[in-house]
């Protein structure tokens, strides 16, 4: 649309008048507009100027120049045709050429549209970020090949090379689309840089870098890529503690209650230094790293206190705290309650002082009532003498069932080892613990005659 003006002088070097001078050029065809191109007589040695103005194509800029030959026509007094091709002097028919200043160049924005695949607000793998590109040719030169690079590892460009003309600009050739990594929601955010490349005619290169068209004021920037696009992802730190026991309750001190303490990442960025506490239990640890959908646990063990017995149950709360990388303390606590089980009344020691061991399955052994409940009478010895006061049984944790006394001498004395006792009055002593209604132990005897019949 530029303007080229052109003057065309025209000279008699000759030695005779020349009249009806026409001046003609094949560039009339393609936009140059001479203003006067004819001379109705020029006399000898006498010059004159035609001008004409051209007005420049796309074709031209990109070529650079603009090569231009004019061709004048005149007839001498015999009616014979006089003609010269311009040049840029007198003598030489040099064409005029005319450089024209053109520069390429290009521009290119990019952004991000950030798409939440399952709409629970927060930033979850896989998520997509879905970037437009818009590229802009700036220059005053035709661009081809027109190609848009991009080289966030992972993302997947899709488009194939264009052709700009001046000033036109494309926003749909480029598409590209990223999933979201953890590494990603970890940061916050995604910062990403895409770039252009165009071909000027001369086939050298013309490349931009591009920026963003919607910039996050409020965010921070790369220090080495300040024009990236910014893309905020939602984080969303949380930390889960589950307290168990299989444990269903105690009645003794010493009694052992055992606990799991579970501790999950339910967010979604990963966890550092996870201090993890249980004061009755002990408990003081620390989580290097968790990822968002895992968890650890921890097994521990408190043993029962009379005050516990006392109290009737055990309160115990684990908890689990962690700072997170934007310097944001989120923590979780879970209460557990163990209650002293419900034990029914023990029954009294009651020594059977007769027996008969004669093998008809009825009242062959020596029998104690309830001896056998260890929740109430945790342990006892039994001895038993003969009349001389002779050891011929003795044992530990008598029950009845597995660990009895069937007249057989277990003694440590000259009566022969598993021989049957012969019938006759004995002597029992019964040393055993029993515990009271504040879990204490207590010990306690029992004595006296003991009759085997046959």
């Amino acid at each position: 649309g530029e303007k080229i003006n052109y003057n065309f002088t025209v000279t008699n070097t000759g030695n005779v008048t020349l009249t009806t001078v026409a001046l003609t050029d094949a560039m009339t065809a393609t936009g140059l507009v001479i203003t006067t191109n004819t001379i109705a007589s020029l006399n000898v040695g006498q010059s004159a100027t035609l001008t004409g103005i051209y007005t420049l194509t796309q074709a031209d800029v990109d070529a650079g120049k603009v090569i231009n030959t004019a061709l004048v026509i005149a007839k001498d007094p015999k009616g014979n045709e006089v003609t010269d091709t311009s040049g840029t002097a007198v003598d030489n028919n040099t064409p005029t050429e005319t450089s024209l200043t053109s520069r390429g160049s290009i521009s290119i924005t990019k952004d991000g549209i950030y798409t939440d695949s399952n709409n629970d607000g927060v930033a979850n793998i896989g998520d997509k970020i879905i970037y437009s590109f818009t590229v802009t040719n700036t220059g005053s030169l035709t661009l081809t090949n027109v190609i848009v690079t991009d080289p966030l590892p992972g993302l997947i460009m899709s488009g194939s090379p264009i052709i700009l003309n001046i000033g036109s600009s494309n926003s749909t050739a480029f598409i590209g689309t990223y999933s979201i990594t953890q590494a990603d929601i970890d940061a916050g955010v995604v910062y990403n840089l895409a770039t252009v490349t165009g071909t000027l005619p001369s086939e050298n290169k013309v490349t931009a870098t591009s920026t963003d068209p919607t910039p996050c004021n409020a965010c921070i920037p790369k220090p080495e890529c300040t024009s990236c696009t910014i893309t905020i992802l939602t984080k969303n730190p949380k930390i889960d503690v589950v307290k168990t026991s299989v444990s269903t309750g105690y009645s003794l001190v010493g009694d052992l209650i055992n606990y799991n303490i579970t501790v999950k990442n339910t967010g979604n960025v990963t966890l550092f230094q996870i201090v993890v506490t249980d004061p009755l239990t002990g408990l003081s640890s620390t989580i290097t790293s968790l990822a968002p959908g895992k968890s650890q646990e921890f097994n521990e063990t408190y043993t029962v206190t009379k005050v516990d017995l006392v109290n009737n149950s055990v309160t115990n709360t684990a908890f689990a705290k962690v700072l997170t990388a934007d310097r944001i303390e989120i923590s979780d606590s879970d209460t557990l309650v163990v209650e002293k089980s419900f034990v029914l009344g023990c029954g009294s020691i009651l020594v059977r002082n007769a027996f008969s061991p004669n093998g008809d399955g009825i009242n062959d052994v020596f029998v104690i009532d309830n001896i056998g409940d260890t929740s109430c009478y945790p342990e006892n010895t039994v001895e038993i003498y003969n009349r001389w006061g002779i050891l011929v049984f003795e044992t530990k944790n008598y029950d009845n069932q597995n660990n009895n006394f069937e007249g057989l001498s277990r003694g440590r004395t000259t009566i022969n080892q598993s021989s049957g006792l012969p019938a006759g009055t004995y002597f029992y002593i019964l040393n055993y613990l029993s515990v009271d209604g504040n879990g204490n132990l207590q010990s306690n005897k029992k004595d006296g005659y003991l009759y085997i019949t046959k």
